[in-house]
């Protein structure tokens, strides 16, 4: 069994390290992440994500 992990900021002052760094804590095995604005509900890595589960 796998551990999937998503992260996702939604502006350009936000930083997907602290994220990056529970989600390696918590022993993912794959991280999924995206830089996008929360106005576009086009979220390719989520789709990618979901498809993976």
């Amino acid at each position: 069994m796998s551990t999937v992990g998503y992260a996702r900021v939604s502006s350009t002052g936000q930083s997907l390290d602290i994220q990056w760094e529970k989600l390696k804590e918590a022993k993912c095995d794959r991280i999924y992440q995206e830089k996008h604005s929360g106005r576009t509900a086009d979220r390719p890595e989520f789709q990618a994500c979901m498809n993976y589960l």
